[in-house]
């Protein structure tokens, strides 16, 4: 008995030996199986974060706004990489030998930090309650498009097609959801810049009020009596000074003062042989400046200043002592540009490269115009309509234009679209449908506004000005990130 007890023992040993071993051979199989759908299907990147956005408090303490997975954070690298023509090959070059920072960490601080700027004013824009009538969702859609046909045409699947240009876990659906809120900050920057900060006539006087000169242009003459020792130069600022008055004391008993009195009170002082006189184009007036803006920047300091000054108006003229030398100015004519520009919304409501029923187009135009709308109504209108996706972003908003923008164009749409809106008769709120002869497009236009160039300056400007006051209210608390780098190289694969 004793021995079969033995036996028995024995049995129950070898038997559980084999239970165990089963069950550990059975655990490694499940576990390389996890790791092997881990690994092909990119689940770490999908949820592990590769940054932070953070807030930091007055007294040094931070918090998270939200983390950001590796491969949201590698959809933002590589549009950045695209952008710089940067490749994974220089990722690890030292772009910058004083501070040791190579490509790929200036990739991914401008990745970082547009997406700190998405985060942000997506907040702001949920904050606010905007509503953006789906057009983010429909401009990615329409760049899922696009991937779509080069899937097609390298014969992969669109998630393979996207892994391979984002990494192992990026999906259609995920690639969809970063589109998504990186156009909602662009749509709803500009949403904000055209309806939010919109300047009042008011604020685009006071912009000009402020420094009538940075929106003026001028024509003038100017000459310097340089010092040196160089042939043409004077030996002393008293001597460059004696010569200047010299053509100050022709212009003080002229009794016109133009850019030919001044070239001839130069000429005088030089003499018609001077090296400087010598093939001037026939009809030239040497000295003479015309239509020169503030802002053109390639004359002195010195004149530029003088010359845009509130105070000098035509007619001014004066001398001016620098350690180069003496200039002399005349102020002939200051003025602003009158030019036409115009500012109008346009919907492409067909394509023919996207697509779709021309004539249901024109239909469904033609319905829109026949009821009155303002500028808001147009922009939902235009997100949940156009066929381009650009469009979307902008609510199809254009400003600014003028005869030039449309002058290289022969599309007969566009003549016919210059022609409308360029119309005197032509009033805020007025719509039209346009058609092209070869029945390729359809555009539903709104007409805004008709302004001057120097006012339509001052505009851009005082936008600017109300829009950097914005941006900066939305990031007074110190909203920074935290890169993980290391950790998006490691789950970064399958692209690379």
């Amino acid at each position: 008995m004793a021995s079969n007890n033995k036996k028995k023992q024995k049995n129950m040993k070898a038997s559980k030996k084999g239970v165990i071993i089963t069950t550990l051979v059975v655990t490694v199989l499940a576990l390389a199986a996890i790791a092997y759908i881990i690994y092909f299907t990119g689940l770490l990147p999908r949820v592990v974060p590769g940054m932070e956005v953070v807030k930091t408090a007055e007294d040094g303490s931070t918090s998270t706004i939200e983390k950001i997975s590796v491969l949201e954070v590698n959809y933002h690298t590589r549009q950045v990489m695209s952008s710089y023509n940067i490749s994974y090959e220089m990722w690890d070059e030292v772009a910058d030998t004083v501070t040791g920072k190579t490509y790929g960490d200036y990739v991914l601080e401008i990745a970082a930090d547009e997406i700190k700027n998405c985060v942000v004013i997506n907040n702001a824009a949920e904050a606010a309650g905007y509503d953006d009538h789906g057009g983010a969702r429909r401009y990615a859609e329409a760049m899922l498009e696009n991937a779509t046909m080069y899937a097609q045409f390298s014969n992969v699947t669109n998630d393979q097609y996207l892994a391979g240009i984002y990494g192992t876990g990026m999906t259609t659906r995920l690639f969809i959801s970063c589109t998504e809120r990186m156009a909602l900050t662009s749509e709803y920057e500009s949403f904000v810049q055209q309806f939010v900060n919109a300047p009042s006539n008011e604020q685009i006087q006071a912009t000009f009020d402020e420094n009538p000169g940075a929106f003026q242009k001028a024509d003038f003459s100017y000459r310097l009596f340089q010092i040196g020792e160089n042939d043409g130069q004077y030996a002393t600022v008293e001597d460059a000074q004696a010569a200047a008055d010299k053509v100050i004391a022709t212009l003080d008993s002229s009794d016109e003062l133009t850019a030919e009195v001044f070239a001839d009170a130069v000429i005088d002082v030089v003499g018609e042989d001077s090296p400087e006189l010598q093939g001037l184009q026939e009809g030239t007036t040497p000295y003479y400046y015309q239509n020169y803006a503030n802002s053109m920047g390639y004359i002195s300091v010195d004149v530029n200043d003088y010359v845009f000054a509130a105070e000098n108006e035509a007619g001014a003229y004066t001398t001016i002592a620098t350690e180069n030398g003496v200039y002399v100015i005349l102020v002939i004519d200051k003025y602003v540009d009158e030019t036409s520009t115009y500012a109008y919304r346009v919907c492409s409501m067909y394509l023919v490269n996207n697509g779709g029923d021309f004539q249901a187009a024109v239909d469904a135009g033609n319905a829109f115009v026949a009821n009155p709308t303002d500028a808001l109504g147009f922009d939902q209108f235009v997100k949940e309509n156009t066929v381009y996706p650009n469009e979307i972003l902008t609510g199809g908003y254009y400003e600014g234009i003028t005869e030039e923008n449309f002058a290289t164009s022969e599309a007969d749409i566009d003549i016919a679209m210059f022609n409308w809106i360029s119309d005197p008769a032509r009033k805020e709120g007025d719509m039209t449908v346009l058609t092209s002869a070869d029945q390729s497009t359809v555009r539903v236009v709104y007409f805004e506004r008709c302004t001057p160039r120097w006012m339509q300056t001052c505009r851009t400007q005082a936008r600017a000005a109300l829009s950097q006051q914005w941006r900066s209210e939305l990031f007074t608390e110190n909203i920074t990130y935290v890169i993980s780098a290391e950790m998006i190289q490691k789950l970064t694969y399958g692209n690379r």
